[in-house]
């Protein structure tokens, strides 16, 4: 396993055991995302905010592995 997988793996599971920390997280790194480019972009920061809160709470499928991942 690549160091790469294991990093993978780890964030992983302290997503599962921290959801609330992770949406936290996201959240201020929006807001932050949001500010630095003058709110441009903020219905694209949004909907991203949205994806990895449905994701946290199992509401929206995984993203599938490439098969370069697999390889």
């Amino acid at each position: 396993m690549s160091m790469f997988d294991q990093a993978r793996d780890a964030a992983q599971k302290f997503a599962q055991d921290n959801p609330d920390k992770v949406r936290e997280a996201v959240q201020r790194v929006g807001e932050e995302v949001d500010q630095r480019t003058g709110n441009k972009f903020t219905d694209q920061i949004d909907q991203a905010e949205q994806t990895i809160a449905d994701r946290l709470a199992g509401d929206a499928p995984q993203p599938q592995e490439s098969e370069q991942d697999q390889a």
